[in-house]
């Protein structure tokens, strides 16, 4: 089975100030999804919630106050922000768990932090802010202690986290998904898997060239590396290079199939999808699932041998490719 990390977000990865969703940068919650389970603090959903109320409650005021209401003469009161914001939680795509803080003597820890003016509080004298951050600090320590995981990630852009969890080796603070692959590739392999991958594509790899990561229809670890010359696929299985390829080959493969023009071109694209099949990413199947119903030069095939048989292995996979 695929083991999947474990991602705790904070509140101002997920804010969204235009409010189209609840949680913002959906894209790379997809893909973050895709790799690890998403897991939100009760308190991250209740700052959100406050954040959008107060926002909502002021433009409500201003538009109350404005012109266009003047001429419009809506009826204000018919405006219900709370269950409106109710809705867009309800309406978030990606599947997530929340957790919270149980535990009532972290609240003598947090006043030792307070007192001392450690992260997550504020060192400068004059304010004590910091309390909503330092009961997100100890909702993510609670939790560690409750989990087998070794470690988990914590996704934020607040400096004052980042240095609260900064001595704590169980917690890999990342800003966005880009350093989450860094880092969650290089957590699960080590110096000796990155000297494999040099002697495997013969390229000087270092951490840095880790530029993305899934899991396959076997449920192998996929991780695409750049190099100055070329973007490279590898297959993973326990740890150990299975094979590797050329990102532009999938590509090609796939675009071979989305372009077809022919009942022809259909049989040589699934050919070569076939040989590359192990590399391809979720973006890449969903394409190749798209194909089949909007390019009728694949649709109407689908009954032929070679295209039913990948219909049937990709469709293995729908529960894990949303």
């Amino acid at each position: 089975g695929v083991i999947m990390e474990k991602v705790i977000f904070d509140t101002n990865f997920l804010l969204e100030k235009r409010m189209k969703n609840f949680f913002a940068k959906q894209e790379q919650l997809r893909k973050f999804a895709s790799l690890a389970q998403i897991i939100i603090p009760d308190m991250v959903i209740g700052e959100l919630r406050e954040w959008y109320k107060r926002n909502l409650l002021s433009e409500k005021d201003k538009f109350a106050k404005s012109p266009l209401n003047n001429v419009l003469n809506h009826d204000l009161d018919t405006i219900d922000i709370e269950t409106a914001i109710g809705k867009l939680l309800q309406g978030e795509a990606v599947s997530y768990d929340t957790i919270s803080l149980s535990e009532t003597n972290y609240l003598f820890k947090m006043k030792e932090l307070a007192l001392e003016k450690k992260p997550p509080f504020v060192s400068s004298e004059g304010t004590d802010k910091g309390f909503k951050d330092a009961y997100i600090y100890f909702t993510v320590l609670e939790y560690l202690q409750k989990v087998d995981d070794k470690y988990v990630f914590f996704v934020t852009n607040d400096a004052l986290l980042r240095n609260a969890f900064n001595d704590n080796l169980s917690v890999h603070v990342v800003a966005d998904y880009e350093e989450f692959v860094k880092k969650s590739v290089t957590a699960l392999y080590d110096e000796y898997f990155v000297e494999q991958l040099q002697s495997e594509i013969n390229q000087n790899i270092t951490k840095d060239s880790i530029k993305d990561s899934w899991f396959n229809l076997n449920e192998n670890q996929v991780i695409q590396i750049n190099t100055d010359d070329n973007d490279y696929v590898v297959e993973i299985d326990s740890g150990e290079i299975v094979n590797h390829d050329l990102k532009s080959n999938c590509q090609g493969a796939v675009d071979s199939l989305v372009n077809s023009g022919s009942f022809t071109s259909t049989h040589s694209a699934i050919t070569a999808i076939k040989q590359v099949l192990n590399f391809l990413s979720p973006d890449d199947i969903a394409n190749i699932k798209q194909a089949f119903e909007t390019n009728s030069q694949v649709g109407l095939i689908s009954g032929d041998e070679d295209v039913a048989e990948l219909i049937d292995k990709l469709s293995g996979d729908t529960d894990r490719i949303k």
